[in-house]
């Protein structure tokens, strides 16, 4: 019950959960999807039975997982892998049940990926090779469990965290390898009541080990071949809750397993403090964060953005020029910050050497001058002092098009952007 009560805590107040939920990023409704999808499949294996509704339900959420973020699809996999470990005996009845619920949760990303393939001809969109060694993501995964354990990401060196998520991960199992034999599965000799817990534990325990596996494999892979962002808390997040759970069982097992020594009582105790002097940790580094964001914004949500000159600038040149009958083309290089700024909804990157990741763009500014030269309407580029690192500043550019300053502000400058004089056409990209 303790445990119980101490979860549940940290999971109202966990700096983790509070970070991502505080900005409208994806992955906040995507662990809405997934712990809704969790609570299905939960029943699904404590029944032993897959209802037509249950289906249903499995397929949408698994279904809308997916058109929120593309790493959906392991919950596909989760429900298909589950439901067949579960669903015994394997009768006609039951295989064609579960062959049609992988199916029907199919269809939605098939019909996606068309999509993407007639609107730009890739199957998940512009994708560019990882920077990333498959050596890094092990460690990436530790180091985001320890930063779970302890929230001090900026005070802690991140071998420190490593070392601490390995530690806890360590702990987890071997307490699960103790829950396992409790039960009598050690030897094969378990009475019916330990089979019945048995049952209970991995009923209870395999969906949420499922997703979690199958979701941070996935993870994995994008890592290594895609550039996407680092493995960290904002993208391990949807398995947050059940690596929680999971971890609760764990800690319950080996403080029972303790507690039966001699001494068990004195350990048992020690544990128990540090777990409290844990959450008490966690408990206050998560107000404090919300109190900082209340105060202070986050990100997109803060004075430098919403209240930046060089965006209400913008805004003004570009209502200007919608007045006069234009429709003028918006570079940046800071595409988030200008549309927190201005609300305007069609901006483009200035040009860029390399992605966030580091990966070399080849072309990119050869693409910006091309754009600017084949598009009738006029072209303005708002550069911030603080902008992306990786796109090209004016000096840079300003061998390649015409750069006239409109104005420049306390964060950046504006300009408005032509062809140059003398220069041949390029070839102009037909529609």
């Amino acid at each position: 019950k303790r445990m119980l009560l101490g979860s549940t805590v940290l999971l109202g107040l966990s700096p983790t959960l509070l970070s991502v939920t505080s900005i409208a990023l994806s992955e906040a409704p995507f662990v809405v999807v997934t712990l809704g999808f969790l609570l299905v499949l939960d029943r699904v294996v404590r029944d032993r039975r897959l209802s037509t509704g249950t289906a249903a339900a499995l397929c949408a959420l698994s279904s809308l997982g997916f058109l929120v973020r593309y790493t959906g699809v392991s919950l596909i996999a989760t429900a298909f892998i589950v439901c067949a470990a579960t669903l015994r005996p394997w009768t006609r009845p039951t295989v064609i049940r579960i062959i049609g619920l992988g199916a029907a949760s199919g269809v939605i990303p098939a019909l996606w990926v068309l999509r993407n393939i007639a609107a730009d001809g890739t199957v998940l969109g512009p994708r560019y090779p990882s920077p990333d060694s498959p050596l890094a993501v092990p460690a990436r995964f530790v180091g985001t469990v320890g930063k779970w354990v302890v929230p001090m990401e900026q005070k802690l060196p991140n071998v420190v965290l490593g070392l601490i998520g390995l530690a806890w991960c360590g702990l987890v199992a071997s307490g699960l390898l103790i829950a396992w034999r409790r039960t009598g599965a050690g030897n094969g000799t378990g009475t019916g009541n330990d089979r019945v817990a048995r049952r209970e534990l991995v009923d209870g325990l395999g969906p949420a080990v499922a997703f979690t596996v199958l979701y941070s494999l996935q993870l994995a892979i994008s890592q290594i071949t895609t550039s996407i962002d680092v493995i960290g808390p904002r993208l391990l997040v949807p398995v947050f809750v059940p690596v929680l759970m999971v971890s609760a069982v764990a800690v319950s097992a080996v403080a029972t397993h303790v507690g039966e020594r001699p001494d068990g009582a004195r350990i048992t105790t020690i544990g128990a403090a540090g777990l409290a002097a844990l959450l008490v940790v966690h408990i206050g580094f998560g107000l404090n964060d919300a109190a900082f964001a209340a105060r202070d914004g986050i990100w997109l949500n803060t004075p430098a953005r919403t209240e930046s000159q060089l965006a209400a600038t913008t805004a003004y040149a570009l209502e200007a020029d919608a007045l006069a009958g234009g429709d003028a083309q918006l570079f940046t290089n800071d595409v988030p910050g200008m549309w927190a700024g201005t609300g305007h909804l069609t901006l483009h990157w200035s040009p860029r050497r390399t992605t966030l990741r580091g990966v070399a763009l080849e072309g990119d500014l050869e693409r910006f001058v091309t754009d600017v030269a084949c598009t009738p309407q006029p072209a303005l580029l708002a550069l911030y002092d603080d902008g992306s690192p990786n796109t090209y500043n004016a000096d840079e550019i300003s061998p390649s098009v015409q750069l006239t300053a409109i104005a420049t502000t306390d964060d950046g400058t504006l300009y408005r952007v032509m062809p140059l004089a003398g220069t041949s056409a390029p070839d102009c990209p037909t529609a």
